[in-house]
This record gives structure tokens, sequence and C-alpha cells, in this order.
């Protein structure tokens, strides 16, 4: 998938502060998880469940996040002021032609993202591992060049603050 104009739907964030712009750090690889980097602000697509506004992280973190950390955690709602310039990845053709080549220690091909060119050459604000993304690239079936496990669940990394209203809906 290209980079698109689009608007973005309403995201969730999880922390103990609410989110602010000087949160949203450089975005940088880190060392074997060479397609989840370091920094930028992360959220996940809100959707309602039978209980509450939810989304896929939300969900993936209740098993996980506490575990980790004993804080209390808000939910912080995060309307985006629209439109906005996205990388969404989809399948492995989108890590194809965002991604570079190289060969590992073992001989075999990966893929890494330039942070740089995605965020400042093309001048993207975010990029989104969109729920297709996550059907055809999370999962033990996906070949580790094309792999995307390390971010979970559909998700969204922000490089630019491109929000218009941040508001606490909730304990986590």
């Amino acid at each position: 998938m290209p980079v698109k104009t689009l608007d973005v739907p309403t995201q969730l964030y999880v922390s103990v502060d609410a989110p602010e712009p000087k949160l949203i750090r450089s975005i940088e690889s880190r060392k074997r998880r060479y397609r989840k980097p370091m920094g930028g602000l992360w959220t996940s697509t809100k959707y309602a469940n039978a209980e509450e506004d939810t989304s896929e992280w939300i969900e993936w973190s209740k098993g996980n996040l506490s575990k980790y950390n004993k804080n209390t955690f808000y939910v912080w709602e995060l309307q985006i002021n629209n439109p906005c310039k996205v990388l969404c990845i989809e399948d492995k053709y989108d890590i194809i032609k965002y991604g570079d080549s190289y060969t590992n220690i073992y001989g075999d091909e990966e893929y890494e993202f330039d942070w740089g060119y995605i965020f400042d050459e093309l001048d993207c604000d975010a990029m989104w591992l969109t729920e297709t993304g996550v059907q055809n690239l999370v999962g033990v079936l996906v070949s580790d060049k094309f792999s995307m496990r390390s971010w979970d669940v559909e998700s969204i990394l922000w490089s630019n603050w491109k929000f218009s209203n941040v508001e606490k809906i909730r304990e986590f």
C-alpha cells in the first residue's frame, strides 16, 4: 500500500501520564526488532465492545502490561487532526518497498525499515500496521524476513503530533 493522505479514526493511548507533543521522541531502530523501533508515540484504533471503548493494543495489554509495571495506567482518547500522511503496512510487498534488504549473521535475507526515509524524506506523520497487515504479517507462519510480530497488534506509530483533542476516558 502506498503512502496515503487519509482520515485516521479516533485512537486510544495507554499511559500513566497524558500524551503530549514532547513525548514524541526520535524514531530509531532497536536491536533484534528491526521493524519495531523506539520512540514516536504509539496508539491503536478505538472500537466499542460490549463493556467499554477499547482497542486491539488495550486488549493485548490486559494480560501483559500489568506484569511489568504496578503504576496506575489510564486510557486516553485522541481525536485526530485529519488528514494525515500515513504509510499503511498491509503485506510483505510494503516491507519490500519501504524496507532495506540486508543479509543477517546466518546468511539469510532480512528487511529493516529506514525510519529517516519514511518520516523525513517521505514526510509521513505516521506508520500504520493495519488489521489486514496483522492478518498477513503477524503469526508463526510468516517468514521472519517479513514478520511484523513484534508490533503484536494493529497500531500506529506517530512521528508528529496530529491530535486535536486528548481526553482521559478511564483507568486501565
